[in-house]
């Protein structure tokens, strides 16, 4: 069993891929796509957590408190501030929001299972606009998802049904399907085209069931003591999906296709009864339209090296696009007017890459023309350049001996650095040339310096200039000096009495 690692609580930067886990006490833990642990975040009310989704942009994290019935929003960007909640409560007491969906208006749809048992309807500034009184089987409108058709709401009532309802002429219809053979029936997500032809997943306790487009089961995955499948969502690889298990607290990703377990287990660390929810930033849904996702959603670099953005296309099903102009923009920051252009491969990616020479925040989109000779925007992500220095130096000195040039220096801290070059000049107008032949190893680290010591033996005597590199682990320099000194051998000259300082 793969361990989550769980040892802080410390922001991290969240990527297109990135896994949502909702571990009750109105907290989430975020891991990357290999399932390696990253942040907790927590809406400080308490209580089971569950269903979460991305905007279209995906620049908010909205997420379910079932025990107090309500949705919470998250920002993307550090630090993850809570910037809205949504009380489903006033509208359904009681109702425990669970199941949340986004169609392509931008409107947001919460399922209840208890309560009244109505679908609530919000737009996309959280303001109640509609409650739909579907059927229901054991228990509420418990999970949910929406076709492509922007039309048709697939859901669950924890029984053995898949149900459907009309959300635009507000009639119930006819079962997808009426006998899915275990339960109860959680989690659900429809399989492109997105209409219900393509099929479903659904999480039915025992096992992960696939449907086929006449709701026939033709599919099941499992893995060895999990029988309480409960959470489910798709992968934005397209052949992926993951699904947790309540009573184990562990999580998976499973190959559609293959049914193989690609990741996992994966245990949250907190016990039984506390894995109700999965998201994944990305994930596919499949009521979205043609569109194009870029990432990571932010990264932050020292300045004077580059950073790359990937776009992926997808058409209406669903599937990566190849062949597609892909037009980059840094639409605000110290870069901003920086454009780009590249073509999709078959994996439906193109990538831009640009070079950030100045401290600050940019902002990136990507945008193609559709079919229909529509622009298709993709949501925005940011970059952070920033003037760093791997050294924070106390001293650079260049001191006469009866043996040559001694160059020293002591360093305060030192922050990923790989170690140090030393460049010497003979004269004014000359190139500086590095003259120690290996790399000079770091010692100290970000807490604590280190002194140092490097012997140039010059062939002359003259006036020598002397430049000292601090390389950090990404390759980054950073120069220190100059310190000029004339070599004379006279015994007698004042720098021979010159002493090395301790400090500054």
């Amino acid at each position: 069993m793969q361990d989550s690692g769980i040892k802080s609580s410390h922001a991290s930067t969240w990527q297109l891929g990135d896994v949502f886990v909702g571990i009750s006490s109105g907290s989430y833990q975020v891991y990357d796509n290999a399932g390696v642990y990253k942040e907790t975040i927590s809406d400080g009310v308490g209580g089971y957590t569950t269903g979460c989704v991305f905007n279209s942009t995906l620049d908010k994290l909205y997420t379910t408190n079932f025990s107090n019935t309500k949705v919470i929003v998250y920002d993307v960007t550090h630090p993850h501030n809570i910037l809205q909640t949504i009380d489903t409560n006033a509208i359904n007491s009681g109702g425990h929001s669970e199941s949340v969906v986004f169609d392509a208006a931008g409107n947001l749809y919460v399922g209840h299972p208890d309560g009244n048992d109505d679908i609530l309807k919000y737009d996309k500034n959280g303001n109640y606009l509609q409650s739909f009184d579907v059927a229901v089987e054991d228990r509420g409108s418990d999970w949910m998802d929406l076709s492509s058709d922007q039309q048709t709401l697939f859901y669950t009532s924890e029984g053995k049904r898949i149900l459907r309802y009309d959300i635009v002429t507000d009639v119930q219809l006819t079962d997808f399907s009426s006998d899915i053979e275990a339960s109860p029936a959680y989690a659900l997500r429809l399989l492109p085209p997105g209409d219900g032809s393509g099929g479903l997943l659904v999480a039915s306790t025992t096992d992960i069931r696939r449907l086929d487009g006449s709701g026939n089961v033709i599919q099941t995955y499992d893995a060895t003591g999990e029988d309480s499948w409960f959470a489910l969502n798709l992968d934005p690889n397209g052949t992926s999906f993951w699904s947790g298990n309540y009573n184990t607290s562990n999580f998976y990703r499973f190959n559609i296709a293959t049914g193989a377990i690609e990741v996992g287990p994966i245990n949250t660390g907190t016990g039984g009864s506390t894995l109700f929810g999965i998201c994944v930033a990305g994930e596919l849904t499949v009521s979205s339209g043609e569109n194009i996702t870029l990432s990571p959603l932010s990264a932050t670099n020292p300045i004077n090296t580059e950073h790359t953005v990937t776009a992926t296309v997808r058409d209406n099903l669903g599937n990566v696009v190849e062949g597609v102009l892909v037009t980059f923009s840094v639409i605000s920051g110290p870069h901003a007017g920086t454009n780009g252009n590249g073509t999709t491969n078959s994996n439906g990616k193109a990538t831009f890459t640009y070079l950030g020479t100045i401290e600050g925040v940019d902002i990136i989109e990507a945008s193609f023309i559709n079919t229909g000779s529509q622009t298709v925007t993709s949501n925005d992500v940011e970059k952070e350049w920033e003037d760093t220095n791997a050294v924070e130096l106390l001293y650079f000195r260049a001191i006469n001996t009866e043996n040559g040039v001694l160059l020293a220096w002591e360093t305060a801290s030192e922050i990923d650095n790989a170690g140090f070059n030393i460049y010497r000049t003979t004269g004014e107008g000359e190139d500086y040339v590095k003259i120690n032949k290996m790399l000079i190893p770091a010692k100290g680290d970000a807490t604590t310096g280190a002194t140092y010591r490097y012997l140039d033996i010059p062939n002359s005597k003259g006036v020598y200039s002397y430049k000292l590199e601090d390389l950090d682990s990404n390759g980054v320099s950073t120069m220190h000096g100059p310190e000029t000194i004339t070599v004379d051998k006279r015994a007698n000259s004042p720098a021979l009495r010159y002493k090395i300082p301790s400090n500054n």
